[in-house]
């Protein structure tokens, strides 16, 4: 499955972010003749570790102070 991240037009088809594509022959056709324009659906691994990454306790955070 793919997904649409930014507008894309042609022949092919009109696809706005956020739209989802299901057909394995589109998707090959869409690939290869706009990479940029999709990405396989599911998160993309920033998100996955971003998500693992989480923010320090209150105490235990470095706090630097400015420069006088």
């Amino acid at each position: 499955m793919l997904a649409c991240i930014s507008r894309y037009k042609s022949s092919l088809g009109a696809f706005e972010p956020g739209d989802l594509i299901d057909s394995p022959e589109l998707e090959a056709a869409l690939l290869q003749d706009s990479p940029g324009s999709f990405e396989r659906a599911g998160k993309p691994l920033i998100e996955v570790f971003a998500a693992e990454v989480t923010a320090p306790e209150a105490d235990k955070m470095i706090r630097r102070r400015g420069k006088a």
